[in-house]
């Protein structure tokens, strides 16, 4: 099934499992939604049941490989009118030192740090600069940047470094920076640039941590999802939890 013209149109990256498989089977089951999954490889069963009910349509895209994203974006044009009404970047990952609790900065090497910035920071800058034509023909206009509680100083200074994660921990803070720089380019436009916490989930890479994640990504995109049906343009530029209250590094 095709949206209709009058359908909101919410694009999600990493869309094949956890958060981001949660967040299309939540906003596609809502009246007048429709949702584009994009995934960087194979789908899942989940998503392809969620594809089968006919508001979620997959498109394959890796948002690292930067010569490819105006052609996804071409092939979201096509399903969608040529409209996004949402994006929200979840597609992200760690590895190495990065993806560890003791994870110390001299453990990590250069080929985690360039991994673990293009899948959180490079790739959702380039992968929204590709569809801001389309996001410009919304009334709606949003753009939520998945973020993490590791991102910020506060946290790792009130923690004393007892969590490494250093090169994740960065890229995500990289990633709210970015978050900023868009939000002064467009805040003209009626566009709404965010970053938003969702939280310490239960996902496949939180549950080989030693301490175990207080949420399901049921629990949190719930949370996440009621703040951001209700985001408006005044709200742009921020770091939020996922309850909508504005994090440490901008209160």
């Amino acid at each position: 099934m095709s949206p209709s013209s009058t359908d909101k149109i919410i694009v999600i990256t990493g869309a094949a499992r956890g958060i981001g498989l949660e967040w299309a089977r939540q906003a596609s089951g809502q009246s007048g939604t429709f949702v584009v999954a994009v995934v960087r490889s194979g789908t899942t069963p989940e998503l392809d049941a969620l594809a089968a009910e006919g508001r979620v349509a997959v498109v394959h895209a890796d948002i690292t490989k930067y010569d490819t994203l105006k052609g996804a974006a071409a092939k979201i044009a096509t399903l969608t009118h040529g409209k996004v009404d949402v994006l929200i970047n979840n597609a992200g990952g760690w590895q190495g030192a990065g993806a560890n609790i003791s994870g110390d900065i001299s453990l990590s090497t250069p080929s985690e740090w360039i991994e673990t910035y293009e899948q959180n920071t490079v790739g959702p800058v380039f992968f929204t600069q590709a569809l801001i034509p389309l996001l410009a023909k919304s009334n709606i206009k949003h753009v939520v940047n998945l973020s993490s509680f590791l991102a910020y100083p506060e946290f790792h200074i009130a923690t004393d470094g007892r969590f490494g994660y250093v090169s994740y921990s960065t890229a995500k803070a990289a990633l709210n920076f970015a978050t900023l720089k868009y939000h002064q380019q467009f805040k003209d436009q009626g566009y709404t640039f965010i970053t938003l916490n969702p939280g310490f989930v239960q996902t496949g890479s939180t549950q080989t941590q030693n301490t175990k994640a207080p949420l399901t990504p049921e629990q949190s995109v719930s949370r996440m999802r009621s703040f951001v049906d209700r985001l408006t343009p005044a709200e742009s530029g921020d770091n939020y939890s996922l309850d909508g209250s504005k994090e440490p590094l901008v209160q």
